[in-house]
């Protein structure tokens, strides 16, 4: 089977994870999963020192010193997907996007930087819409580690027309679609493009 990557992307905290972990259910667990979240966590947890993040409340919450911790997790899923492009597999990747701020660039620009061109030959690109109004209420429910003002700040836009001007589709889902009909709409166009090319 040739590789299938779907990308799962949009603003922070607009339901990625669960329509994400909705499809790996539906197909057995049988995917791949990254995500561009889980592994921020992960290399903040591993800067012991704080060079890449401090604690502006003094709890969980996470401020960002540049942003190292966002392109570093872009670069191993890059590295990761065409691992499993190049076997031919199947790949579920969650990926937030939003602004360029204070030193921190988490625009679909940048992400075309990181990320290998090779993959995107294989790859359908799903972008969850929502406003930045929805966004706080959604972060706080989740308990978001990354306070409001900093949240508003990093995805007070985003630019998926930089991945249409390179010639990658994306499929925009309107706000407030439910997150079983985006992974049935997701199944339903991963099960056409295995069948096309087998």
């Amino acid at each position: 089977m040739k590789p299938v990557i779907i990308w799962v992307t949009g603003r922070a905290a607009t339901g990625k994870s669960t329509v994400i972990s909705t499809v790996k259910a539906a197909l057995n667990n049988t995917p791949a999963v990254f995500s561009d979240e889980e592994l921020l966590h992960e290399l903040a947890h591993a800067d012991t020192t704080h060079e890449h993040h401090w604690h502006p409340h003094g709890d969980h919450r996470m401020a960002f010193r540049g942003g190292w911790l966002f392109d570093e997790g872009l670069r191993v899923i890059s590295r990761n997907v065409l691992k499993i492009a190049d076997r031919g597999g199947l790949a579920l990747v969650e990926m937030a996007r939003g602004s360029s701020a204070e030193g921190v660039d988490v625009t679909y620009r940048r992400a075309l930087q990181l990320i290998h061109p090779a993959v995107w030959a294989h790859s359908t690109v799903y972008r969850l819409n929502a406003s930045v109004d929805e966004q706080a209420p959604r972060n706080a429910q989740r308990g978001g580690t990354t306070p409001d003002d900093i949240m508003a700040t990093l995805y007070a836009s985003d630019d998926p027309e930089s991945f249409t001007r390179a010639g990658i589709p994306i499929v925009d889902i309107p706000a407030g679609t439910a997150p079983q009909e985006v992974a049935e709409a997701i199944l339903t166009r991963l099960r056409q493009t295995i069948t096309a090319r087998r």
